[in-house]
């Protein structure tokens, strides 16, 4: 089964995902599974301004 999550709280969103997506005016800018977007905060920090 798949859902679609739209989530700001990054701890809920990793909680409840295998995979991350993000958006940028509609577009999809970054994805990847949760472990490997966890794996490197640069990625977070770089799309989201977040460490």
């Amino acid at each position: 089964m798949t859902l679609v999550v739209v989530e700001q709280d990054l701890h809920l969103a990793f909680a409840v995902a295998d995979d991350i997506a993000v958006m940028d005016k509609g577009v999809i800018a970054h994805r990847s599974t949760t472990r490997e977007f966890r794996s490197d905060s640069s990625v977070a920090h770089r799309l989201l301004g977040v460490a």
